[in-house]
């Protein structure tokens, strides 16, 4: 979303906004780990690594764009603001 802001200022204003939401809540979870018991901790970490292999498979798995032609900067339209400046139009 900052990068489809209109102007720096707003883009730096969505990033601020969203790093004082995020980190009171990731630093509550890291020390808060310090306080589960430890079987508890070995399956979230089993959990972590499956959701990691899984999310992995599904990148392997999705095709690359430049293979089937779906990227074609020719052959999108799109609506959103400054789409064509990265995509090296002006």
């Amino acid at each position: 979303m900052s990068l489809t802001a209109a102007e720096p200022v707003h883009g730096a204003l969505l990033m601020l906004a969203f790093g004082t939401g995020a980190v009171p809540a990731m630093t509550i979870l890291g020390c808060g780990s310090s306080f589960v018991a430890q079987h508890t901790r070995a399956r979230v970490r089993q959990i972590a690594a499956v959701v990691a292999v899984l999310s992995g498979a599904v990148t392997v798995y999705r095709p690359i764009p430049s293979m089937n032609g779906c990227c074609d900067p020719a052959s999108q339209v799109s609506s959103a603001p400054y789409s064509g400046y990265f995509m090296g139009r002006p």
